[in-house]
This record gives C-alpha cells, structure tokens and sequence, in this order.
C-alpha cells in the first residue's frame, strides 16, 4: 500500500497529523505486511512555497555525497543496497568521474550554473537516495530522501521524517563546501550533527540517541 501525506510544516503540527493517519489507517485497514522491499520517501523543501537557493542547493549536494558512506552506516541493510535508492555516487557518470576526490567533487558542484545542472551531476535518474529531479525550476522545488525504511506506524514515520529533514538543515549549517571540508569523520559524529540540527528544528524528540537505535542493529527501548 502506498500512502501519500498532504504538505506538512515542522512549525505546524505535523506530528499530531502522522498520529492521526495511523490512527485512522489501523481503525480501517489490516496493519500493512513487512516487506524489506518497500520504502518512504520523504520531500523536503526550504518552507512552505519557497525553494531553496542555488547556493543552498550545492552546499546540500556536496554534503550528501562526501558523507554518504557515512549516511548508509544510518541505514537499514536493506536500505543501503536496494535498486530504488542507489547511492548518488553509485549512479552519477559525473560524480564516477571524480573518484571520490572532495576537491573535484567540489568544483563540479560549485560550478553548475542551474538547478538543472546540479540534478545532472547528482544522479542519473531518480532512483537514488537523495533525488535532485524536483529541484528543476517547473517542479515543486524539493530534494527527496528516499533512504527510509517500510513505514507500518508512527514511531518510525515521524523519525525518519525528522531525519530527512534534519540531514538536510545538518548540511546547510555544517556548510562544508565552503573549503572542500568534513566536519564529520564518523557515523556517529555525522548522526550527533543530525540530532543537533533535529533538536534546533524542533524535531529532537523523534531520533532515538543510539545509532544502534536508528538503523535497528540494536532493539527499541
């Protein structure tokens, strides 16, 4: 089954619509089956009709790929190799072309003159775990995170809504193509700059503290 949320705002209690649909999902429906091959997708954009800068756009694109080994360890197994939401590096010609290197990965990034450009250098196609197709100047503007787990209640869709949306605000303040940087040199250092961005968003409460927590290596307490 596929569900599909109408706009939500962080500022605007967005949670207490999460709890509201899986309220009503459960009253009506049979709780949906696991299924490793299924996912959540989640869209972020700057704020209600707005859209995010260019600048912000490339600090954003250069953050997910010099931190995306980084990010997969977060995952779920299933999420970190699935055909749906291959890492960016994984299936972009462009970014295969800098073999890793943050400086050349830099100066791609920085030198796309459109939104346009910067989706090209980013994937190949819109199956990739952060997905720059909506950022073209007729689409809604959002970049969407495609990396999330089966959803089957509101424990799990609230945090990886929190993530999503933290991740990306992470970037924009870590801002680390301003000198081809990494201000992040572990899983776990990358997963406490999240939950700082998560706690200033107002969304601190739905990440659990361990790693171990989030990527379900370890068990809910």
């Amino acid at each position: 089954m596929e569900a599909v949320s109408p706009i939500l705002d962080t500022g605007a209690g967005w949670a207490d619509e999460i709890d509201t649909f899986w309220e009503a999902m459960r009253a009506v429906f049979h709780m949906p089956q696991r299924a490793g091959v299924c996912g959540s997708h989640v869209h972020v954009s700057r704020g209600r009709n707005q859209r995010f800068t260019l600048a912000e756009l490339k600090t954003i694109a250069y953050g997910i790929v010099v931190y995306e080994d980084l990010v997969l360890e977060l995952l779920m197994a299933y999420r970190q190799d699935n055909a749906y939401c291959k890492p960016n590096s994984e299936h972009s010609t462009l970014l295969q072309r800098a073999a890793g290197n943050r400086v050349a990965i830099a100066n791609m990034i920085s030198g796309a003159a459109t939104p346009e450009a910067l989706r090209d250098i980013m994937q190949n196609s819109r199956y990739v775990l952060w997905n720059f197709d909506n950022v073209a100047m007729n689409k809604s503007g959002t970049v969407e995170f495609r990396g999330g787990r089966f959803l089957r209640g509101e424990v799990r869709t609230k945090r990886w809504m929190a993530f999503a949306v933290a991740f990306i605000h992470a970037m924009l303040r870590m801002n680390d193509l301003a000198n081809n940087g990494l201000s992040a040199r572990s899983a776990a250092a990358l997963y406490s700059e999240i939950k700082r961005a998560a706690q200033q968003l107002g969304m601190g409460e739905f990440l659990p503290s361990k790693v171990g927590v989030l990527n379900e290596t370890l068990p809910s307490t």
